[in-house]
């Protein structure tokens, strides 16, 4: 959208260049300045780069590629959104009051890791949208939790059990 913006304004500066000049050769000067400036403009903006562990998911006005970015300098539409999304190993933490199959609410901290398969960035990107964490994996992860919890004793929180808990909610979130 900032390319159209300044495209159009180059544009603009070109036309009033070339009405307002007292001469032809200020005239021909001024449309060659503008028009190389827009060609300038237009490199730049073609231009992304995709840090590491990051991939690239490109919106043109609303439709989202299926293709993703590799980290890297690439080449792309100037009007093209480029919207960079980590695919490195994230951690959520989490801090819940879970209820245990006695009734009893205990303070429980939870800790998940979680990275986004670069494959499914595109897809994650257009369903769910760029603080997809926000959004799905940490309603998920409370769910799961409070749903593990509510069929152990509270003990098993604090003992062995714990492992089976661990292991019930991980079985969940992997779907």
């Amino acid at each position: 959208m900032l390319y159209l913006a300044g495209l159009i304004l180059v544009l603009v500066i070109l036309g009033l260049a070339i009405t307002k000049a007292p001469n032809r050769n200020i005239q021909r000067a001024a449309a060659i300045g503008v028009g190389l400036a827009a060609v300038a403009w237009t490199v730049v903006n073609a231009i992304t780069v995709v840090p590491a562990g990051h991939v690239g998911v490109q919106d043109f006005f609303g439709s989202v590629s299926d293709r993703y970015l590799q980290p890297g300098v690439r080449v792309v539409n100037p009007m093209v959104d480029v919207h960079k999304m980590s695919v490195r190993t994230q951690e959520l933490m989490e801090t819940a009051r879970v209820p245990s199959s006695e009734g009893l609410i205990v303070s429980l901290d939870v800790s998940l890791l979680f990275n986004l398969n670069p494959e499914k960035a595109p897809d994650v990107y257009r369903t769910l949208g760029p603080g997809y964490a926000e959004v799905f994996v940490i309603p998920q992860l409370r769910s799961y939790v409070r749903g593990a919890t509510a069929s152990f004793e509270a003990k098993a929180l604090y003992t062995s059990g714990r492992e089976m808990i661990a292991e019930e909610i991980l079985r969940e979130l992997a779907q």
